[in-house]
C-alpha cells in the first residue's frame, strides 16, 4: 500500500533542487486548487461542459502534483539535463489549471467563483 500522492505533496518541503520559482508557483496553485476543489465538486456544475471541466481540473491537478513530486525527488544533474522539458511541463500544467479554473467560474455560485 503506497502513500497517496496528495499526502506526499502536502509534506513536501517548500524548496526544490532546480526550477524553484516555477515549482513554488505551481505548488501554491496546486494547494489553492486542492483547498477549493471539494467546494467546486459540491457546487455540482451539472452540464456536460461542467463535468468535463471538473475532469480537466482533476487531471491537471494530478499532473501538477506528479510533476512537483518528480521535481522534488529527481537529482540536480537529471533536472539540469532535462531542464527545458521540465519548465515546459510546469508551464503547461499551470496554464491548464488556470484555464480550467477560469472555465468553471461561470458554472459555480458567485461566492465560490470569487475565491
Amino acid at each position: 500500500m503506497g502513500i497517496n500522492i496528495t499526502q506526499r505533496i502536502e509534506k513536501m518541503p517548500h524548496s526544490y533542487k532546480m526550477h524553484s520559482s516555477m515549482c513554488l508557483e505551481l505548488k501554491i496553485l496546486v494547494d489553492m486548487v486542492m483547498r477549493i476543489f471539494p467546494d467546486i465538486e459540491d457546487a455540482r456544475p451539472g452540464s456536460s461542459t461542467g463535468i468535463q471541466t471538473l475532469c480537466l481540473i482533476n487531471k491537471a491537478l494530478e499532473t501538477a502534483k506528479l510533476l512537483l513530486l518528480y521535481c522534488n525527488e529527481s537529482s540536480k544533474l537529471y533536472m539540469a539535463v532535462t531542464g527545458d522539458a521540465i519548465l515546459s511541463r510546469g508551464c503547461r500544467a499551470k496554464q491548464l489549471l488556470e484555464q480550467s479554473l477560469s472555465d468553471i467560474r461561470s458554472m459555480v455560485p458567485t461566492v465560490l467563483a470569487s475565491t
